[in-house]
């Protein structure tokens, strides 16, 4: 029992003999010996009992296979414990490209998997052998695909006429050649494929289909504008009311496009007004997201949630200003920079304009490090020589932490910059950094997953996670 007791985790150890001691209130006798009675080594194992089932369950629910030999592995494994198949509910198999998933194991390995309920799979290995035995498992409810062009599963069609509900397309293109009414496409909506993300890239040659197709599982559409004269809101309203888990409809064009379709909820608008305001304006609409409410069902009344604007210059006050008032609701917003020329951006004006938007949840800032001006450098400069890669992750988590202090409701702020290091050798090394800051309720901020400092090599990192004097 002792020896027993001494390969257990050294965790467990330590709970055991803190539950001893809580019970006994004394652990020892008089003689000094350990007072243990058999009724508390009976409520320890059923502890442990309880953990076990209360664990195990979660240590292998979600699998990911990437190699052949991992999958043969797995295969053997729930053959020989079904206990530990039945605990597997999600099984990433994306990645492994293997002409032995066509082969004898999926067959025989999916079967085995009682409690599997999503699945993700390469679509160009699905033939109608494998999409048989995905519609027959009794618990598996999504197969995540890839197929974007629609391609193979236009190939997969062909082959066979079951049913595709089972199947679940992350995103997928409405082209000029392949749009809402093309027969395909109709066909493989009808037999229950469900589509995520619908990218729809020329509006001006795009109509909702027939009054009956349904796009099943749409969540998110996106409509490319291009330059011709057209009304790209004439089909969405009859469209979007046909799709209940429809949530987010986003517009996308460029800056001389948006005059182009007058019937564009919050372009117009914002762009009319900006012009009237401020004719010398440096800020241009890139796009912009509106989503579904419980007091909005009227497409039309839809609120914006989601806005992108490139700066190309250093008066974006009013638009700024134009834009929290169109929107007040906003809770993402993306900006961005020219990457080839360099625009003088005083930090206090573009803290106070971002901080307009006091429903923010989001931001992320690309490409603002060289046009940041500031008189005196408020941030601390980390130890000489080093990249400006470093450089410009301390300036932007000066300027993520002097936002968070203004936003209550911000919560992530995403840093994509890059730039040219000149080294002693007249070298040019380009540099690449990309942080995502997460802030806290205190107004500080932290790194909130691994960041990218893509950098010459004799520069090194320092301690980012160190407390950083920004008196």
């Amino acid at each position: 029992m002792a020896l027993t007791l001494l390969l257990l985790p050294l965790e467990l150890q330590l709970i055991i003999v803190n539950f001893l001691a809580i019970s006994n209130g004394w652990p020892f006798s008089k003689d000094g010996l350990p007072k243990v009675y058999t009724r508390h080594v009976a409520a320890v194992s059923l502890v442990c009992r309880h953990l076990r089932r209360l664990c195990l369950p979660l240590l292998f629910s979600h699998l990911k296979i990437s190699r052949t030999d991992q999958l043969y592995l797995l295969s053997n494994k729930c053959e020989m414990e079904p206990e530990f198949a039945s605990r597997i509910r999600k099984l990433n198999l994306s990645y492994l490209y293997s002409p032995v998933l066509q082969g004898d194991i999926l067959p025989t390995l999916l079967p085995r998997l009682r409690s599997l309920i999503w699945l993700d799979f390469p679509v160009n290995r699905i033939d109608a052998t494998l999409l048989s035995i995905f519609n027959s498992h009794p618990t598996l409810v999504t197969v995540a695909i890839c197929d974007i062009d629609l391609v193979a599963l236009k190939r997969l069609s062909k082959l066979t006429s079951l049913s595709l509900s089972k199947l679940r397309l992350r995103s997928a293109l409405s082209t000029i050649s392949f749009g809402l009414q093309d027969p395909t496409y109709c066909s493989l909506a009808r037999r229950g494929l469900r589509i995520i993300h619908l990218n729809v890239l020329d509006a001006s040659r795009t109509t909702g289909g027939p009054d009956t197709l349904i796009v099943s599982g749409l969540e998110e559409l996106e409509i490319k504008l291009r330059r011709q004269h057209t009304f790209p809101m004439a089909w969405p309203p009859t469209f979007v009311p046909r799709h209940d888990n429809l949530w987010l409809v986003t517009f996308n064009a460029s800056a001389s496009t948006w005059m182009c379709h007058p019937d564009v909820p919050f372009a117009s608008q914002f762009l009319a007004a900006l012009d009237r305001e401020s004719p010398n304006h440096t800020i241009r609409l890139v796009a912009f997201s509106i989503a579904r409410t419980e007091c909005a069902a009227d497409l039309e009344n839809w609120p914006v949630v989601h806005a992108e604007f490139q700066l190309t210059g250093g008066s974006f006050n009013a638009g700024f200003r134009l834009g929290s008032s169109l929107a007040p609701h906003l809770s993402s917003l993306k900006i961005q920079m020219p990457t080839h020329t360099k625009r003088l951006v005083k930090t206090n004006d573009f803290i106070a304009s971002i901080s307009l938007f006091q429903s923010l949840e989001r931001l992320e800032l690309q490409y603002l490090y060289k046009n940041l001006f500031q008189e005196k450098t408020p941030w601390p400069i980390p130890p000489f020589p080093t990249s400006k890669c470093i450089n410009a992750h301390f300036a932007l988590r000066w300027l993520s932490k002097c936002l968070s202090q203004r936003l209550s409701f911000l919560r992530f702020i995403r840093i994509i910059d890059r730039g040219v290091d000149v080294l002693p050798n007249r070298q040019y090394i380009p540099w690449e950094l990309d942080v995502v800051f997460k802030a806290g309720s205190n107004g500080e901020v932290e790194i909130c997953r691994p960041p990218v400092h893509d950098m010459a090599e004799q520069y090194s990192v320092p301690d980012l996670d160190a407390p950083l004097d920004y008196s």
